[in-house]
């Protein structure tokens, strides 16, 4: 084989490893900590440990993430998983006033976060949603829609297998220390 061909195999190869990774990336990898502050000046430890959370970043300029708010809220009230799912909205970009506006326009608390969450969470547009299981284990991301199917088959398929053979995988996504890309 002459050179150039088995650069080419190994390219493919290398492309082939990096999709694959970075697909499984989102389902194993720890929940990064943070602090998030409610309007009331409180600041909220959020802690991954006890429960599903849906965490959802969104924009004070974006019509689709408040949409998707209201959706969210909505299907987890219809799959009946308000037990066993807590919603976490965040403000990746909004000072105490327009946070005001938000949380009055969809009638639900939103809270304000570092602005550096955006990075250290991987949020390169919004809406992002991330399932987040009691392991504090990244177990699903979603930019703009929200498949409830696949977020009540996963919560299902973890009270099922207490195990969490997904979750319990070393982290092979692309995230180094607190940071991904």
């Amino acid at each position: 084989m002459n050179n150039k061909r088995i650069a080419n195999i190994i390219t493919l190869v290398l492309i082939t490893v990096l999709i694959s990774t970075s697909v499984a990336g989102a389902s194993v990898r720890k929940a990064i900590p943070f602090e998030a502050y409610s309007l009331k000046g409180e600041k909220i430890d959020v802690d991954f440990e006890k429960e599903f959370t849906l965490l959802l970043f969104i924009s004070s300029e974006c019509l689709e993430c408040l949409y998707r708010l209201l959706e969210l809220k909505n299907n987890v009230q219809s799959l009946q998983l308000e037990n066993k799912v807590r919603i976490l909205p965040v403000c990746i970009d909004c000072d105490w006033r327009k946070l005001v506006q938000l949380t009055k326009a969809v009638n639900s608390e939103m809270f304000l976060v570092p602005a550096d969450l955006k990075a250290k969470w991987g949020v390169w547009e919004t809406p992002t949603c991330f399932l987040v299981g009691p392991a504090a284990r990244v177990l699903g991301k979603w930019e703009r829609e929200v498949p409830f199917a696949e977020i009540e088959k996963t919560i299902a398929t973890y009270f099922k297998d207490k195990r969490n053979v997904v979750a319990s995988r070393k982290n092979t996504s692309s995230c180094s220390s607190s940071f991904c890309y």
